[in-house]
């Protein structure tokens, strides 16, 4: 079964579409589409979700985030959870192998399948847009916004960002037997406390209900691919539009959370300066970002580093320029 082929059950309001979806793992069985929208001939009727669910709110009251934090959640914008049994992101040769299973790795670099579905959905409707808008002047790259490059970019580990400021987030959790991919999507409108964007800033003009259909399909076959080849093509996908790549870039981090490429501790500890918070021992570390290795993790050079030793960082927020 691919993400597109589950059922889409949609709600006016919820408390978080990732804490419906463990009640409803809890729960099983069946569940009844009581909203949709606008083009839903689901609206009313019982649905299977014993393989999964794609779950929708038009509102969230408790979004959140990576760390408890707060997601906010408005009218217009998608909230979704996809949640899917662990076996369908096992490689094909697991319906042989009874050994093979969903370990860490491979759940942490669904965050980068998602992340390429959200970035090349967001593109296709910003081509999308140009096109109409091309028409409707009579002459190419004439319509406002349509005559820049959207500068989309993907920030470590699950941020889709625009320029600097965010436009989508990823909150990847493990729960029982599935894995719950929850996506917000800033369509038009954006929190105001936050260096946030939304599509409608730049000219993308599109709904939740078709941004999440392409989203998808989209990540669908890139599921497919890594489950074929591994996370190879995938990491290179996302190093292709990564933020910071070669540039200096800011981590906060646990402590003791550094290893060197080998997998051993780091011997890179927090000083004084490092540390911002006491009570959890995070360091804020500044280097090089290298790129992500084949795990997904992170590879940081120390910004004066005389042995130019390579950081591997599995944890950590990528603090704003």
């Amino acid at each position: 079964m691919k993400p597109k082929d589950l059922p889409i059950i949609w709600y006016d309001e919820l408390d978080s579409t990732q804490l419906k979806a463990k009640r409803l793992i809890d729960q099983k069985g069946w569940v009844t589409n009581a909203i949709g929208h606008s083009d839903s001939s689901d609206i009313g009727k019982n649905v299977s979700i014993s393989g999964g669910a794609v779950l929708v709110a038009h509102n969230q009251t408790s979004g959140y985030g990576r760390r408890s934090r707060v997601w906010s959640s408005c009218g217009g914008n998608l909230s979704t959870t996809i949640f899917m049994r662990k076996s369908m992101i096992l490689p094909p040769q697991s319906q042989y192998d009874n050994s093979l299973e969903v370990d860490d790795t491979s759940l942490s670099q669904l965050c980068f399948v998602a992340a390429i579905a959200i970035g090349e959905a967001i593109l296709s409707f910003r081509h999308k847009n140009i096109s109409e808008q091309s028409i409707d002047n009579k002459m190419p790259g004439i319509g406002g916004m349509a005559d820049y490059e959207l500068a989309l970019g993907y920030k470590w580990v699950n941020d889709i960002m625009i320029g600097n400021k965010k436009v989508a987030g990823i909150l990847l959790e493990n729960y029982k037997e599935f894995v719950l991919l929850g996506i917000g999507v800033n369509i038009n409108q954006k929190p105001c406390d936050l260096p946030a964007t939304s599509l409608s800033d730049h000219g993308i003009i599109t709904r939740a209900d078709d941004i999440l259909t392409k989203i998808l399909a989209i990540m669908g076959g890139l599921l497919n691919e890594w489950r074929l080849y591994g996370f190879a093509p995938i990491r290179e996908l996302w190093l292709s539009r990564a933020l910071y790549l070669n540039q200096t870039m800011t981590v906060a981090l646990p402590a003791g959370a550094l290893k060197d490429r080998d997998g051993y501790p780091s011997g890179v500890g927090c000083s004084a300066d490092d540390r911002k918070d006491k009570d959890l021992s995070y360091c804020e570390l500044t280097g090089i970002f290298l790129g992500i290795d084949g795990n997904g993790s992170a590879l940081i050079r120390r910004d004066g580093d005389p042995h130019q030793t390579q950081l591997v960082i599995n944890v950590g927020d990528v603090l704003m320029q």
